[in-house]
């Protein structure tokens, strides 16, 4: 389970900024620029990514004045990338910002005239985190790594983005203490319902509670244990309402949820995807 937290020791803040920046040769260099950072935020407001106990990525602040603060550095170990961990790593970090009165953040990466792949995905990720490119300065670096400008206001739409990452993460943490019970397999009928066929495997997370009283429903797909998103159901000859959590369903898998549960007048569901791209 992936945990953000942020970092208080310099001398923890300096092995993490060493092993990430190190084993990522693509955007961090040269060596000495990188043991330099590692000094530098010793004194600046850190967040760290951690699977266990090992750190495998961060972020740090820069503070530029009581309005405003830069990201300074975000790394996070390739094998890590596309999981929602750099997307964790800036809500953490525009919470600081919010708790704290400052009202923009700012980035400085590196411009699309420089034609560098793996820059290509980093302004892609801050441009769909809410970042809007200002200006290029073609000499604050140097010539052959021209500069790309970005802010973003801070506002309520930030905050709803934390609490929809520390709704994920609960979500995550009663997961990863469950067991899985499938009970209904693919390709089942329902016990009083014989015409429903069961598209995907279906069950429950083990000594769990929910509307029915029984266990959390679920649905796993193909795509491995992990949840990707939930399906928010009403059912009208019932009279109430739940979750069902999806585990590892790829597209296909999760229409196929979704239309099971909107197949008839009296049971209606929404799905809400958990965004994993960073």
């Amino acid at each position: 389970m992936i945990l953000i937290k942020q970092v208080d020791q310099p001398d923890e803040k300096t092995s993490i900024t060493l092993k990430v920046m190190h084993s990522l040769p693509a955007w961090f260099s040269p060596p000495e620029d990188i043991e330099k950072k590692s000094i530098t935020h010793r004194d600046y407001p850190f967040f760290a990514a951690y699977d266990g106990i090992e750190p495998i990525g961060f972020i740090t602040l820069k503070i530029h004045s009581k309005y405003s603060a830069d990201i300074f550095s975000l790394g996070i170990l390739e094998q890590y990338h596309r999981q929602g961990i750099g997307r964790e790593l800036l809500h953490a970090a525009e919470q600081y910002c919010m708790d704290n009165g400052y009202f923009y953040l700012t980035v400085k990466t590196l411009d699309a005239s420089a034609e560098y792949e793996p820059y290509e995905r980093t302004r892609a990720f801050y441009q769909k985190m809410g970042f809007i490119p200002l200006e290029v300065f073609t000499t604050f670096w140097n010539e052959e790594n021209p500069c790309l400008f970005l802010v973003k206001r801070l506002d309520r739409e930030s905050a709803n983005n934390k609490y929809s990452s520390s709704f994920w993460q609960a979500l995550d943490k009663l997961f990863s203490e469950s067991k899985i019970i499938i009970d209904r397999p693919k390709g089942s009928r329902h016990p009083k319902y014989t015409n429903l066929i069961y598209p995907v495997d279906y069950g429950y997370l083990e000594n769990t509670s929910s509307m029915d009283g029984g266990g959390i429903d679920l649905w796993r797909g193909t795509g491995g244990d992990f949840v990707d998103s939930i399906i928010c159901t009403v059912d009208l000859m019932k009279r109430d309402s739940e979750i069902k959590i999806l585990i590892g369903c790829n597209e296909d898998e999760k229409q196929l949820v979704l239309e099971t549960h909107n197949n008839s007048e009296y049971m209606k569901g929404i799905l809400i995807r958990r965004e994993l791209n960073d």
